[in-house]
């Protein structure tokens, strides 16, 4: 249900898996989802390459959506899940943001997990160890990947002049596998 800050259409720089509609051809033209990306995030990095293409991407709050989630991590372990949640994560903020946001960004990032990791050390060791092997391999992914996407990085840049710090903390707090943690 849209909050009262999403009451109208509007361009943004990321859309949520379980609620996007791509044309068919523009979709392949983008190379589809990246199979580097196990789970989480997938749709992130999609929605930045083709705003680094050139399209824009809408909400629209008329959309009704019902998401029946968590069917990819039902099964899982959390340790597992919170591994790739935080590598892909990391590693799409460095990859594709734009210069002028991309430290503060990933600064406050890290600052957020690794007090989620301080917490996740009480629950269970090997959570905590695979959130920091996540941050650790999405930075250096991030950046290996950053010096050969670097030169399409354009677009971004118009769509994300202020990042809105809440929408990050907004994020954390509201995955279902975060609020184990809080």
């Amino acid at each position: 249900k849209p909050t009262v800050r999403n009451t109208q259409k509007s361009a943004v720089y990321s859309l949520k898996g379980a609620c996007m509609l791509w044309r068919r051809d523009i979709f392949e033209r983008l190379g589809c989802f990246n199979e580097d990306y196990f789970a989480y995030f997938e749709e992130t990095d999609l929605c930045h390459r083709a705003i680094n293409a050139g399209y824009k991407l809408l909400f629209d709050p008329s959309a009704k959506i019902i998401h029946l989630g968590g069917f990819t991590s039902k099964n899982m372990r959390q340790d597992f899940i919170q591994y790739y949640n935080t590598k892909n994560r990391v590693q799409t903020f460095i990859s594709e943001l734009p210069s002028n946001i991309v430290f503060s960004l990933v600064l406050s990032n890290f600052v957020l997990t690794e007090l989620l990791i301080g917490k996740a050390l009480f629950l269970s060791p090997q959570l905590a160890y695979n959130m920091q092997l996540g941050l650790i391999v999405g930075f250096f992914t991030g950046l290996q990947k950053r010096w050969t996407t670097q030169k399409q990085r354009v677009s971004l840049n118009l769509v994300m002049k202020k990042p809105d710090i809440s929408y990050y903390l907004a994020l954390f707090s509201s995955l279902k596998n975060y609020q184990k943690l809080w």
